[in-house]
C-alpha cells in the first residue's frame, strides 16, 4: 500500500485536543492531547480524557507526541498548540477552553510541518511539506503567532517530510525534505533572511516517508537520517562540512519504516536512530 496515493494514514482513530488553562496565579497553561478512543465507546468524549498525556513530555517522560509538542509562537509566554488543519476537522473533535484557530494557506494536502527560527529574527516561523503540490511552503512569523503568506519553494516528487537545522554551519536555518515520490531528499540551504536556495537533490532508499537532523559522526556537522517505507531501511548521508552531503548508507529496519528520530540512546555521547516500523508489531 503506498502512503503517498492512500488515505489510511490519517483514517486510524480521531483526536482530542484540549488546552486547560492554569488559574489566577499559576505560572502557565498546560497543553495535553490524545489520540484514539480509548474506552471503546466508538466516539470520543470526556471519559477519554483518562488517556490524555502531557504534551510537555510525552509518555512517562518520552518524547511528545507527533503535533502535540508544545511551542511559544506569539512569544507571550504562554504554551500555543499548533492546529494540524484538515486533520483535526475531519477526523476528530476539540473539547476544552481553546485558543482562537486562525489558518494559513499553505500547498496542496500538507502533510508535515516543522518550527524554527528561518529567518533569524527570534520569532518561531512554519515550513510546510506539501504532498500534492511538490513544494515546500515557508512561513514566517509577524511576531505575534500570526503569519506572513507562504511563501513556495519546490521539491522533489511528494514530499512527505520536512525538518529544520543548521546544515551548512553557518548560523542559519535549512531545510530538508524527504520526497516519497522521487526516492530522495531535498536540501534547501538559507540565504540567511527567510529564503532559501533552489533545492539539490540526493538519492535514498525507496519512497521515503522520514527526515531527521542531528550530528551522526561526532564532527559536528549536521548529517541526515532518513526512513525509506519500501526499502524497509533507513538511509544515513554524512554531511560533507559545507551543505553538501556523500552518498547514503543504507541500515536495515523492520517492516514499513514509517518515522526516525535522533538522539543519545545509550549515554555514551553518540547519536543513536530509533525507527518507527509501521507493519511490525
Amino acid at each position: 500500500m503506498n502512503p503517498v496515493a492512500g488515505s489510511h494514514i490519517s483514517r486510524r482513530m480521531p483526536l482530542v485536543v484540549a488546552l486547560l488553562v492554569a488559574g489566577a496565579g499559576a505560572p502557565a497553561a498546560r497543553a495535553q492531547c490524545a489520540h484514539g478512543d480509548p474506552d471503546g465507546s466508538g466516539s470520543v468524549g470526556l471519559a477519554d480524557y483518562a488517556a490524555f498525556v502531557d504534551c510537555t513530555t510525552g509518555p512517562e517522560g518520552g518524547p511528545a507526541q507527533p503535533g502535540c509538542g508544545p511551542v511559544d509562537l506569539d512569544a507571550d509566554g504562554d504554551i500555543d498548540l499548533l492546529d494540524f488543519g484538515n486533520f483535526q476537522r475531519l477526523f476528530g473533535v476539540t473539547l476544552g477552553v481553546l485558543f482562537g484557530n486562525p489558518e494559513f494557506g499553505v500547498g496542496d494536502r500538507p502533510l508535515s510541518v516543522a518550527i524554527g527560527d528561518l529567518d533569524g529574527d527570534g520569532d518561531a516561523d512554519l515550513a510546510v511539506a506539501n504532498v500534492d503540490s511538490d513544494n515546500v511552503s515557508v512561513l514566517l512569523n509577524n511576531g505575534d503567532g500570526t503569519f506572513a503568506d507562504h511563501v513556495l519553494y519546490g521539491a522533489g516528487d511528494g514530499p512527505f517530510s520536512v525538518a529544520i537545522g543548521d546544515l551548512d554551519g553557518d548560523g542559519d536555518a535549512d531545510l530538508s525534505v524527504a520526497n516519497a515520490g522521487s526516492d530522495n531528499v531535498s536540501v534547501l540551504l538559507s540565504n540567511g533572511d527567510g529564503t532559501f536556495a533552489d533545492h539539490v537533490l540526493y538519492e535514498v532508499g525507496i519512497e521515503p516517508l522520514s527526515v531527521a537532523i542531528g550530528d551522526l559522526d561526532g564532527d559536528g556537522d549536521a548529517d541526515l537520517a532518513v526512513a525509506t517505507w519500501v526499502s524497509d531501511d533507513v538511509s544515513v548521508l554524512l554531511n560533507n562540512g559545507d551543505g553538501t552531503f556523500a552518498d547514503d548508507v543504507l541500515y536495515g529496519a523492520g517492516d514499513r519504516p514509517f518515522s526516525v528520530a535522533i538522539g543519545d540512546l545509550d549515554g555514551d555521547g553518540d547519536a543513536d536512530l530509533a525507527v518507527a516500523n509501521h507493519l511490525t508489531d
